[in-house]
């Protein structure tokens, strides 16, 4: 019987901290983090993990980019101070993000075919195609789809500014003392 409540409590614990995370995803870019790790793995390369940091940078990328037509062919580039602005709206400390890319892509009405093959059959697929990067953030709008890429050192992560931890680590030890509070109630 103890073990069944052990494992109940798991479970419970578990699907409460899953609830409490918040979930940032729209079809599009879902679909291509999908199709993204299809092509890494069959090119034997890591799956990339999704990044929320990485996401809120993507988001405020493509949200300037829209302004911009098809015309205008970005390259890939890195965040550094010269994106301050874009890191400190997402909590990033500019020191984790040296070894980030940056790669926007305009396609008219986001053709899923002509998104994916921009990505893996011109110049950022060396990007893609790199071992190095474990992380991605992915975001739309217009006709723009932004691909931000991590590691996960220390110089690619992404890791927020110490406010933002910390309430991450309340919550999550917050999750753990509610979970022991209420096992010890049900037992």
């Amino acid at each position: 019987m103890a073990s069944l409540k052990s494992q109940l409590f798991l479970v419970l614990l578990v699907a409460t901290f899953l609830l409490a995370s918040p979930v940032y995803s729209d079809d599009e870019e879902e679909d291509l983090l999908k199709t993204l790790n299809t092509h890494r793995a069959y090119m034997g390369l890591p799956i990339l993990s999704e990044n929320e940091e990485a996401s809120c940078v993507a988001d405020r990328i493509a949200q300037t980019l829209k302004k911009h037509t098809c015309e205008n062919n970005f390259k890939p580039f890195q965040l550094n101070e010269d994106t301050h602005h874009i890191l400190s709206k997402c909590e990033i400390n500019v020191n984790h993000t040296k070894h980030s890319v940056v790669l926007p892509v305009c396609v008219p009405d986001l053709d899923v075919i002509e998104v994916f093959t921009n990505y893996t059959k011109t110049n950022f697929a060396k990007y893609l195609n790199n071992s190095g990067y474990a992380q991605a953030g992915i975001s739309s709008d217009g006709d723009w789809m932004v691909v931000v890429l991590g590691t996960n050192t220390v110089d690619g992560d992404f890791a927020s500014s110490g406010a933002s931890s910390l309430v991450s680590f309340i919550g999550f030890f917050g999750t753990l003392i509610l979970g022991s509070v209420w096992f010890n109630l049900i037992c």
